[in-house]
């Protein structure tokens, strides 16, 4: 079960737009989805509205490029906040263990110096 799901994510085709992989970007399909979404939605409720197209499609468009502005700052807002504190954990971390090892060192070198 597991070879056939491996199978099918290594088969599945990548969009590449200016021989850049659009899957890798990150924030960029919930940006997207985002803004077909609030820009479907300002386009019926504008015509629902109005009952006019000609402004509803303008108002769709408009909606799904500032649905998508705004998703996209948020979203790398909140990403590279997140590697900023991934960063620092691991920094810590690799502090922790530094003072950790020199303390595990100090004490062999003390009890050997005791032994002999």
């Amino acid at each position: 079960m597991s070879e056939t799901s491996a199978d099918e994510s290594s088969k599945k085709k990548s969009v590449m737009f200016f021989k850049t992989d659009l899957a890798k970007i990150p924030c960029f399909k919930s940006s997207f989805l985002n803004a077909i979404g609030g820009g479907a939605s300002g386009f019926i409720v504008t015509l629902f509205l109005t009952s006019d197209p000609t402004r509803s499609h303008r108002y769709g468009f408009t909606t799904f490029i500032l649905v998508a502005c705004g998703s996209w700052i948020f979203c790398r807002y909140h990403y590279t906040k997140q590697l900023i504190d991934t960063n620092k954990i691991n920094k810590a971390i690799a502090e922790r263990s530094k003072k950790t090892i020199l303390q595990i060192d100090n004490v062999d070198v003390e009890n050997v110096a005791k032994k002999s």
